[in-house]
């Protein structure tokens, strides 16, 4: 805990008068719950997976070498480990809301892209704070509803509640990437968001889409290099 310099106070009477008398603490300290630097909540009848739940303040989200030296444990489960689970729980909540369900304008891709820059522009996991950036949604009853779900879908592969440094340099290439296809059979591979891959899909009539991409550069997949050669022999 906290330590803080404090004074305590007593009252005394003197010639027949009441005078308060201030003593000062230096080393007190403080039990203000937000004081607390490290806790552990230990479970010594292995009836959980986990033996020891730890909170280290001052190192947060990480442990720090406290916990290995004073209880001789190390973490379940390690920062990268926690990524892809986070991950991969959105990947399949997403794929399993009923399409009829669906935000305007939202499909599997975007809860994906949005949990992936969260990953990507946080140096710390907090479970409300990825739900709200993951979740968007103007009609507040399915926000919540979504919301809900999505954190029982966190909580079922143990990331709920969890707190700690996304490594998102430790999801498979493969899973990074938001893929569309088209009944024509054009297929769009992206990393990130539609706004950084310069993609814009709007609604057209008939039910059709319409998908505009800006880049500053087109080239065909396979397609070699122009490559220029200097001090060559006249005829090579």
């Amino acid at each position: 805990m906290d330590q803080q310099e404090s004074f305590a106070y007593s009252y005394e009477e003197i010639d027949g008068r009441r005078v308060a008398v201030v003593n000062e603490i230096p080393n007190a300290l403080n039990e203000n719950k937000h004081a607390i630097q490290k806790s552990a909540l230990i479970d010594p009848a292995n009836q959980f997976a986990w033996d020891v739940l730890a909170f280290d303040r001052v190192k947060k989200p990480v442990l720090s070498d406290y916990f290995q030296s004073f209880l001789g444990v190390i973490e379940r489960q390690q920062d990268a480990a926690l990524t892809r689970m986070a991950y991969s729980a959105v990947r399949k909540w997403a794929k399993d809301v009923p399409r009829d369900q669906l935000p305007p304008g939202e499909d599997v891709n975007t809860y994906r892209e949005r949990a992936l820059n969260y990953l990507n522009d946080h140096d710390t996991f907090e479970t409300d704070a990825f739900l709200d950036s993951v979740v968007k949604d103007e009609n507040a009853e399915r926000k919540a509803k979504h919301m809900g779900a999505l954190r029982d879908a966190l909580a079922e592969n143990g990331v709920a509640g969890q707190s700690f440094r996304p490594r998102p340099d430790s999801l498979p290439k493969k899973q990074r990437k938001q893929v569309y296809e088209t009944s024509e059979g054009v297929t769009i591979i992206y990393e990130g968001s539609r706004e950084e891959a310069g993609m814009h899909i709007e609604d057209i009539d008939g039910g059709g889409k319409r998908i505009t991409i800006e880049t500053h550069q087109l080239t065909p997949k396979g397609e070699s290099r122009n490559v220029s050669c200097f001090g060559s022999a006249p005829g090579h």
